[in-house]
């Protein structure tokens, strides 16, 4: 996913400076660019409607490749929250870190946050 993020900062800078800024154009551009399995995202018939497509469809793509894993994990990490209830923190945590972690990491992520005394009564 850092690459990713990498290569979606690099075509919005290039499709910036573009002498050619057609919209369509670009959109055609970046759908060869782009690798197959991630069409789905950015298809004609998801983006229809959008006024302008290639920023509609880079937008997209930046939403959900925006952040590389470590940056996501950082910011899992480091939900501190000692004034809430654990399951209050388990739902925090399980929304933060559902489309990059499984239930097994979430969980166990949270045990460790927990204090002491609850984390047996968790367990």
């Amino acid at each position: 996913q850092d690459n990713i993020a990498e290569w979606l900062n690099s075509v919005q800078f290039l499709a910036a400076r573009s002498t050619f800024p057609d919209q369509q154009v670009m959109f055609n551009d970046l759908l060869l660019a782009l690798p197959v399995h991630l069409h789905e995202y950015v298809s004609a018939d998801t983006m229809a409607g959008a006024e302008r497509l290639f920023d509609a469809a880079i937008d997209r793509l930046r939403a959900l490749f925006g952040k590389s894993y470590r940056e996501r994990m950082k910011e899992f990490l480091a939900i501190s929250t000692p004034m809430i209830r654990p399951s209050q923190l388990y739902a925090m945590m399980h929304q933060k870190g559902r489309e990059f972690l499984n239930e097994h990491a979430i969980t166990s992520m949270w045990l460790e946050k927990l204090p002491p005394s609850v984390r047996g009564f968790a367990a």
